[in-house]
């Protein structure tokens, strides 16, 4: 299925549209995004992406002069104008340069793009199958940019083994997984990576440590190790597709599946507030 692109005041379908090469994200991925999904109610937790991309071209200085009501009716407009049900929504700002210059000094303005295809959000699973791989990614982590090769690479590795994602560690400690985030449970405790510039503050991540709160489960941020998540109750991984959801294997080793009632506290209490507020 063709889903809609818009590129700078232009719609068409995706193999419709052209970028130029002034493009900065053509030659050095100098771009930030987003991605969320929804319904035709609802855009699901869209004020927190928008604040997350303001966040993140801020941090890179590029100059994007919608507001954030404004940005946030485009982004409504493009998913009316694609008229799916269900939909994965990802928009990039990324600067724009008449020259290829690797300073951005002299760049002028930035190019905007939407895409929205069918996407339906699937319930949990409690199976994913996970392969750890080492994190060779550079400090920025914490910006959502479109420089994804160590993350690609990870995924290949992780799709070569018949498995769903790669957990990405340094050294002995877990940051967060290829394209998504890792929580383990822990007697009775949630632990997750502190948001520092080696992970990305995940939105779906955001939502576990609420859910913990609403549950009166404690939520930690400090670090845990390869070893940890073989020990743990439950590894919870949590991504915008995902939502949330436990994994069963790590590296050929069945792993979690000992959290009980809590796990499946969780992962309800996530999944439910998307069905609430999308459909």
């Amino acid at each position: 299925m063709n889903g809609l692109a818009y590129y700078d005041g232009v719609f068409g379908k995706r193999d419709e549209i052209r970028i130029p090469l002034s493009d900065r994200a053509i030659f050095f991925g100098d771009a930030v995004y987003e991605a969320a999904v929804g319904t035709e109610r609802r855009i699901f937790l869209l004020e927190e992406h928008i604040e997350r991309f303001y966040n993140n071209i801020k941090k890179l200085h590029i100059p994007f002069t919608l507001e954030a009501n404004e940005l946030e009716e485009l982004l409504y407009r493009c998913v009316r104008k694609a008229g799916f049900s269900e939909y994965f929504l990802y928009f990039q700002c990324s600067r724009r340069s008449d020259t290829r210059r690797h300073s951005y000094l002299s760049a002028d303005g930035c190019h905007f793009l939407v895409t929205v295809d069918y996407f339906t959000v699937s319930p949990p699973t409690r199976d994913l199958r996970l392969i750890s791989a080492e994190d060779l990614r550079y400090r920025y982590c914490d910006i959502k940019t479109v420089n994804l090769l160590p993350a690609v690479l990870a995924s290949g590795k992780a799709e070569e083994s018949g498995c769903d994602e790669a957990v990405l560690y340094r050294g002995e400690w877990v940051t967060e997984c290829a394209h998504s985030n890792i929580s383990i449970l822990k007697d009775g405790r949630i632990y997750s990576h502190p948001t520092d510039s080696f992970i990305l503050p995940g939105i779906s991540r955001r939502q576990l440590s609420v859910a913990a709160r609403e549950l009166g489960i404690p939520f930690a941020e400090e670090r845990f190790t390869l070893s940890d998540c073989f020990s743990a109750d439950e590894i919870f991984v949590t991504s915008t597709s995902r939502l949330c959801s436990a994994a069963s294997e790590l590296d050929g080793i069945r792993v979690g599946g000992r959290g009980g009632d809590i796990r499946e506290q969780i992962l309800d209490t996530i999944y439910s507030k998307y069905i609430l507020e999308c459909r």
